[in-house]
């Protein structure tokens, strides 16, 4: 795939880059701004569809409505945290993967469903307040 050391470092990595920045611009290099927006669009869609179909076989082995829970917004937060930088956006998703681990295990030791469904929302929460803070701070020094 398309992960970020490719897409700084290779020829089709800077296309995309270009294309999905710069339409115009690639249009004037001869690239097919269409074709690669399709292409990233079709590979986006197939790992969403990997995705889904971990959701649905890996914990449960059955589909059920709803089973998403909510988690699509925690991967919206993931991008958000850090300017959908390339590098931090999975540090994010690994944060989150630990918090919905440390929900099973609440519930492991006793505590009610709800807090264990609760855990990955509080600390996303939390990552944004931390998140909001830094960039609060940065500016405030940045001004002076």
């Amino acid at each position: 795939m398309n992960g970020p050391p490719s897409r700084t470092s290779t020829r089709s990595g800077l296309r995309l880059r270009g294309v999905g920045g710069h339409p115009e611009a690639a249009l004037s290099l001869g690239l097919g701004a269409g074709r690669y927006r399709h292409a990233a669009v079709l590979g986006a869609g197939a790992l969403c569809g990997l995705g889904g179909a971990q959701l649905a076989l890996g914990n449960v082995t059955l589909f059920s409505e709803g089973m998403s829970a909510g988690r699509g917004w925690i991967a919206v937060v993931a991008v958000m945290l850090d300017g959908a930088r390339p590098w931090p956006v999975p540090a994010a998703c690994l944060l989150f993967g630990t918090a919905e681990a440390f929900g099973f295990r609440l519930q492991g030791l006793g505590l009610p469903q709800q807090a264990a469904d609760a855990a990955p929302y509080v600390i996303t929460l939390l990552a944004l307040v931390v998140a909001a803070a830094t960039r609060g701070r940065r500016r405030l020094l940045e001004a002076s």
